[in-house]
């Protein structure tokens, strides 16, 4: 819109230059016709001025030195007033052209005065003037504005339904990698843009696409391990925890919950002392955190008079240091070991006496 008003502006600038011109020369035109009759039958101006005025339409005035006007293509000289004050005609008298642009009381409208000397043996004895209304150029501005508006608005209306297209051709892909970015964010790593581009666009495109491959791949190694883990986890014989620096039950296997008679969901958060429910155990682990280093230690558990033998390794968990401890049944073994001391020494004392006879 701003491009079209300077235009308008231009134009219409452009256009009255051109009429100034135009009128510049059919007054040196007109001032030079008059010359004959301003030397010799200045009655005949009149006439003159009339016969111009209608051959180029426009208004023609011969006015002499003094200012009075001695022959007008539209009114009777007679009756004209003295035209001695005009801006154009003070110029034209003074030998260049005079150019003057008012309102007309006499038309009631505006018009464009353009007067040129008339000059008889290299004196100026009057001047030339020519006039026109500028409703001419008022309409000509008028309709190269409307032209310029109507080519404003279907200027505009392109640039619209140009910046829409562009911009779904542009957002498009955008939202398709929003929603590729949530679907990742929501686990469907199987999910791929279909982007034919090759701008920045289709690059960025394919290089999610390439996270996303890649991100699938490590998820699956990731969970092959996490599940090769909690098989192992689960199998094992012996008990496992993972305590926290607080000393509080991160993770139990199994065994633990067996050794313990809890749930894992029971045991989870909960103080390593509350779920072991027994000091000596529980200084084991004070130790490990303490000291940085593996500690282990046997004790008798109270009342079921079971031994376990625990070993605390210190290890990292989410950044903060913490514990795994190991759990190990020996109740069976201790039993066992029992059994065969007991056995060895009934065996010694029942050979004592049949051994001492036969001595």
């Amino acid at each position: 819109w701003a491009l079209g008003l300077y235009l308008s502006d231009s134009l219409a600038d452009t256009h009255v230059a051109n009429l100034r011109s135009h009128l510049t020369n059919e007054a040196r035109l007109a001032s030079k016709m008059a010359v004959p009759y301003v030397e010799d039958d200045a009655e005949g101006l009149d006439t003159l001025a009339k016969e111009v005025g209608q051959e180029i339409d426009a208004r023609v005035t011969i006015i002499d030195r003094d200012g009075w006007v001695l022959g007008d293509s539209d009114s009777d000289p007679a009756t004209m007033e003295n035209h001695a004050d005009r801006p154009e005609v003070v110029e034209g008298l003074s030998g260049t052209i005079g150019v003057s642009t008012r309102y007309s009381l006499t038309l009631g409208y505006h018009m464009m005065y353009v007067a040129a000397p008339i000059e008889s043996g290299g004196t100026v004895v009057g001047v030339a003037r020519l006039a026109l209304p500028l409703s001419q150029v008022n309409a000509y501005t008028a309709s190269v504005t409307r032209a310029v508006a109507i080519a404003a608005a279907i200027a505009s209306a392109v640039a619209v339904v140009l910046a829409i297209l562009i911009a779904r051709l542009t957002t498009n892909p955008v939202r398709k990698l929003t929603q590729m970015s949530a679907s990742i964010a929501a686990g469907e790593l199987d999910h791929r843009i279909q982007i034919s581009s090759k701008d920045e666009i289709g690059e960025l495109a394919e290089a999610f696409n390439n996270m996303a491959s890649k991100l699938k791949d490590m998820v699956s190694t990731v969970s092959g391990e996490r599940d090769k883990m909690a098989a192992i986890l689960s199998n094992m014989a012996d008990g496992a925890l993972i305590v926290d620096a607080q000393e509080r039950v991160a993770m139990a296997n199994a065994a633990a919950e067996r050794m313990f008679r809890l749930a894992e969901r029971d045991m989870l958060s909960r103080s390593f002392i509350e779920v072991a429910r027994d000091h000596e155990l529980a200084d084991v682990l004070k130790r490990c955190l303490r000291s940085g280093q593996q500690q282990s230690g046997q004790v008798e558990t109270e009342p079921d008079h079971r031994f376990l033998r625990m070993v605390a390794t210190p290890i990292e968990t989410e950044g903060e240091a913490g514990c795994l401890i190991i759990l190990q049944d020996l109740t069976e073994l201790r039993r066992l070991e029992t059994v065969r001391r007991d056995f060895a020494s009934n065996i010694s004392h029942e050979l004592r006496t049949p051994l001492a006879s036969i001595k």
